[in-house]
């Protein structure tokens, strides 16, 4: 006889209560707390270098925000993923409320690792396309490659690639491109 798990809603999770020296992040999958290790110092080297580029061409062009883990992206009651970044546009309005966005950011970046590699490629892509994100951005540092992919009749399909040198373009923000050496950069 097949057991029957509870799925755990957003307010749910919400409510958890997590000890104050726990290290660890959170998000909601399916329903399921996601447990995720504090980010490697690559990694964050990487999100920081990338939010630089990505915030200042947003900011000189008043485009929208550009918003930096953790972020919640309350997808529906069941799948509220945190991105690494997540762009939303100025045409976007009332994306966001007190704790979370609540509609579908123009863009989301998500940097791989060994841990989070297979949900970032396959659950969260699936989730950012149902939920209508635009443009979807893996970043693998273990190669040095970015893939940047481009919601087509409700699908990702790959826009833009790089890897090792070259650089990437985006789709939705016309004119920004962003060098790998930049990206990777220590």
């Amino acid at each position: 006889m097949e057991t029957l798990v509870k799925k755990m809603t957003y307010a749910e999770f919400r409510e958890l209560d997590f000890p104050d020296d726990d290290r660890h992040l959170y998000e909601l999958l399916d329903g399921e707390p996601v447990q995720r290790n504090t980010p490697s110092i690559q990694h964050q080297r990487i999100a920081r270098n990338v939010f630089r580029k990505l915030d200042q061409f947003v900011l000189e062009k008043n485009l929208g925000e550009v918003f930096f883990a953790p972020v919640t992206l309350l997808v529906d009651d069941y799948n509220a993923p945190q991105p690494d970044l997540a762009f939303i546009s100025n045409k976007t309005t009332d994306a966001t409320d007190e704790f979370v966005v609540v509609k579908a950011p123009d863009l989301v970046v998500e940097i791989l690792s060994p841990s989070t590699m297979s949900d970032d490629r396959h659950r969260k892509r699936k989730l950012y396309e149902r939920f209508g994100v635009k443009e979807y951005w893996l970043i693998d540092p273990q190669n040095k490659a970015i893939e940047v992919l481009e919601l087509l009749n409700g699908q990702f399909e790959l826009f833009s690639f790089a890897a090792e040198k070259g650089k990437v373009r985006s789709k939705i923000l016309e004119g920004f491109e962003l060098n790998l050496s930049d990206a990777f950069s220590t």
